[in-house]
């Protein structure tokens, strides 16, 4: 993990779970690969169809945070997410955005 990651404890959450998922940030400019890096876990796969194919969902402290990439937007490196922004920028640095 990189050291922005090193301070921050990310607990994964299962993907059945119910979450209120709606966007408050973005990520840019980023791929699967290093979302799954930073986490430390893979996404779900196919998580609403025709809406998110892949989807991280996951915890820091008390927050509840998600990533998905709404209608494939993932293949251009822009995904949402949902959780406090400060989550994003610790674990995520510039690529992390409103």
């Amino acid at each position: 993990m990189s050291a922005a990651t090193t301070c921050v404890v990310i607990t994964r959450l299962d993907p059945d779970v119910p979450m209120p998922c709606h966007r408050t940030g973005s990520l840019s400019h980023t791929g699967e690969g290093d979302i799954t890096e930073r986490l430390g876990f893979p996404p779900a796969r196919h998580t609403v169809e025709g809406k998110s194919d892949q989807e991280w969902r996951f915890r820091v402290g008390e927050h509840d945070c998600a990533i998905w990439d709404a209608k494939g937007s993932g293949k251009y490196g822009c995904w949402s997410t949902y959780g406090p922004p400060e989550i994003f920028a610790a674990i995520f640095g510039w690529r992390a955005g409103r």
